[in-house]
């Protein structure tokens, strides 16, 4: 058997080189990293206001699958521009006949749109008496393309204690065929637009408002109400609605003339009657005559013109 050769082993003592195997040319980047990230970044962009929705009702525990409000429609395709709101969150509802609106103090129900006309209930819901002309209260009426048919002050009379009270209102031309939503709003006096009134050499200017039967002539000083002159001129009618209606302004004729600051007559003939109150507001106590078309002293034009306007009358 063959014997192992020896061999010397010299370790040297020196400093180890690397040996290259390849090279990579660095000039050249992979595309696939940078399509990644661009098709992430995308992703996030679109997706963010979902996940920042998501983030804010998991934080606040809401739920958005939940609604306690199953009878209200609020359209995803509501044009914002065409439905002029001051609310925060307006809800619009559908219009049905058995829609109930359940709305801070009060229930509006049995809501019915016949011949140019609208009827529904309010309920008081509250352990107070409601003052609905103090209230500011609107319901405004909308198409079906989401565009602003006529806008009506909740206005007459106060409503008792678990009261229901009834309420009728005329409705604009071309309105009650196209009724589609309705929305019940609250407003104040700094939602109302500045009205520019002409005023004359002594500071005074004045507003009439008109509608079928009614002229009001309300005059300002340095556009604060100072006066009121109330025109009815009612045509004759053979009917029981018509005698119902002379005699209550016959009885407002002679009442009213019991007051400080207040004048009226009523003039009825053949062709019909007519009704003309003055007041002279800064000694008047409204309190004493019921009449939702009246203001007090002092009251701003703009007031007037808009809660007017809503009131079925046309003011220039």
């Amino acid at each position: 058997m063959a014997k192992k050769k020896n061999e010397n082993i010299v370790i040297v003592d020196k400093e180890l080189t690397p040996t290259i195997i390849g090279k990579l040319d660095k000039s050249e980047k992979s595309p696939v990293l940078l399509i990644i990230i661009f098709i992430i970044f995308i992703a996030v962009a679109i997706f963010m206001p979902d996940i920042t929705n998501y983030i804010e009702a998991y934080l606040n525990g809401n739920n958005t699958n939940i609604t306690n409000k199953p009878a209200v429609n609020e359209p995803e395709d509501v044009d914002k521009e065409q439905l002029p709101n001051e609310q925060e969150n307006p809800v619009y509802y559908d219009y049905t006949e058995d829609l109930a609106i359940n709305h801070e103090s009060f229930t509006m129900s049995n809501i019915i749109i016949s011949e140019n006309k609208i009827y529904f209930d309010l309920k008081n819901n509250t352990d107070a008496v409601l003052d609905m002309k103090e209230k500011k209260q609107f319901l405004e009426i909308y198409s079906s393309d989401n565009t602003l048919l006529q806008r009506i002050k909740i206005s007459f009379g106060t409503i008792d204690v678990s009261s229901v009270k009834n309420y009728e209102y005329v409705l604009d031309d071309n309105v009650s065929g196209n009724v589609s939503k309705l929305l019940i709003s609250t407003k104040t006096e700094a939602d109302y637009p500045e009205v520019n009134l002409t005023l004359n050499e002594d500071g005074k200017g004045i507003l009439v408002c008109e509608n079928k039967y009614e002229k009001i002539t309300y005059t300002f000083g340095n556009s604060m109400l100072i006066s009121i002159n109330d025109v009815i001129n009612y045509p004759f009618e053979n009917t029981i609605a018509y005698s119902e209606l002379l005699k209550n302004y016959q009885l407002n004729a002679a009442t009213y003339n019991n007051y400080d600051g207040v004048s009226a007559t009523l003039i009825n003939n053949e062709t019909g009657f007519t009704f003309n109150a003055l007041l002279d507001l800064q000694n008047v106590d409204l309190t004493n005559i019921e009449n939702n078309y009246y203001y007090n002293y002092k009251t701003n034009v703009k007031t007037v013109k808009f809660e007017m306007e809503s009131n079925g009358f046309n003011c220039n």
